[in-house]
């Protein structure tokens, strides 16, 4: 196969938006020579690409690391922050409706968690099966479908405990 010129308009498109590459006009691969140049020029390319990519990594991890510093940092505050207005927010909404306060620089409030479920999962698969409750094949029962039942039926099967959710504080700043 002869070797060919690539013409302008086709370096053009093959390094848009890519700086200039340094190759001598009219050069050709037609040789050992010229092919060695070639790859020892790509070989440079790559060492330069593997040494950008180890400096990039060393920069995200000093910036990750100071990120983390500042974070926890105002991490601290905000759960400080908490910690004073819970108890203030608690007793303003108490007897209330509301479950929040809205202020200027933000909202203050508590969200209901769900109820959890305790249960032996061995001592409740034959209650399940009783109840209808699907039981998986390797005698695993889904608190899910006991949670279901329990809404659609408004019975707490025996072996089953239910633990209220609780109040769970929460701020949104603005």
């Amino acid at each position: 196969m002869e070797p060919r010129n690539l013409d302008a308009e086709a370096l053009a498109l093959l390094y848009e938006g890519v700086e200039e590459v340094e190759v001598p006009a009219g050069f050709v691969v037609k040789d050992l020579q010229t092919a060695d140049w070639a790859i020892g020029k790509a070989k440079y390319a790559t060492l330069q690409i593997a040494e950008k990519r180890s400096y990039a990594e060393f920069c995200k991890k000093k910036i990750d690391g100071w990120l983390e510093g500042e974070t926890k940092k105002h991490d601290a505050t905000i759960n400080t922050m908490s910690v004073f207005l819970e108890p203030w927010v608690r007793s303003k909404l108490e007897g209330q409706k509301e479950r929040s306060i809205k202020l200027p620089a933000g909202k203050a409030g508590f969200r209901k968690t769900p109820d959890k479920i305790e249960m032996d999962q061995e001592a409740f698969v034959p209650t399940a099966r009783e109840l209808g409750i699907p039981v998986q094949v390797r005698e695993y029962v889904n608190k899910t479908d006991v949670k279901n039942y329990m809404k659609a039926s408004g019975h707490i099967p025996d072996d089953v405990v239910v633990i209220p959710g609780t109040d769970k504080f929460y701020l949104e700043v603005e």
